[in-house]
C-alpha cells in the first residue's frame, strides 16, 4: 500500500555525513629518548651596547654586598667597593677585580649573588659584567698620556712643536 511507512533505505545511500572515512593518525616512528635529537637552546644575542646604553645606578648594591657576605665572605668581599647598574631583566656589576667576574661565571656563586639580590629587592635579575668599551687611543693620545706619566714620576720633559 501507498500508506504504509517507506521502508529504510539501502545500507549504501546513507546521508554523506556518516560516510567519512575515520582518518587513522600515522603511526610514529618508535625512538627511543638516546636517539631523540637534541638541539642546544640557542639565546638570542643580547646588545650589550644598548644594555650599557640603558644602565642606571643601582643604589642598593651596598645592601646586596653587605647581604652577599651572609652566604659567603670570600664572595662578598671580591664584590667590596664594586658598583651595579640596572638596565631592564640585568644587572650589570662594574668592578676592579677580575676574581668577581669569574665568580659571576660560576653558576654556584652566580645563585648565591641572585639570591642576595632577590632578598633586597623582590626581583630576580640576569647578571653580567658592566665594562664599557675601551676607546681607540691615537698615537697622539698615547704620547700624551706617556708624556703626562713621565711628569708625574718628575722627570723633566720639554715639549717642542714639530713644525717649527
Amino acid at each position: 500500500r501507498e500508506d504504509e511507512l517507506p521502508s529504510p533505505p539501502p545500507a549504501d545511500a546513507r546521508p554523506a555525513a556518516e560516510e567519512k572515512p575515520v582518518a587513522k593518525p600515522a603511526p610514529s616512528p618508535a625512538v627511543e629518548p638516546a636517539q631523540t635529537p637534541t638541539q642546544p637552546v640557542r639565546r638570542p644575542a643580547v646588545d650589550m651596547q644598548a644594555l650599557y646604553h640603558n644602565a642606571v645606578p643601582f643604589a642598593l648594591w651596598p645592601e646586596v654586598v653587605d647581604n652577599l657576605k651572609r652566604y659567603s665572605r670570600a664572595i662578598g668581599f671580591a664584590f667590596e667597593g664594586s658598583a651595579a647598574y640596572e638596565s631592564g631583566d640585568y644587572l650589570l656589576i662594574e668592578t676592579d677585580y677580575e676574581i668577581a667576574f669569574e665568580l659571576l661565571k660560576k653558576s654556584d656563586q652566580r645563585d648565591q649573588i641572585r639570591r642576595a639580590v632577590q632578598e633586597i629587592t623582590g626581583r630576580v635579575y640576569k647578571l653580567g659584567p658592566y665594562k664599557l668599551p675601551e676607546q681607540k687611543l691615537t698615537k697622539d693620545d698615547v704620547f700624551s698620556s706617556f708624556v703626562d706619566k713621565l711628569k708625574a714620576a718628575g722627570v723633566s720633559v720639554t715639549e717642542e712643536d714639530p713644525e717649527s
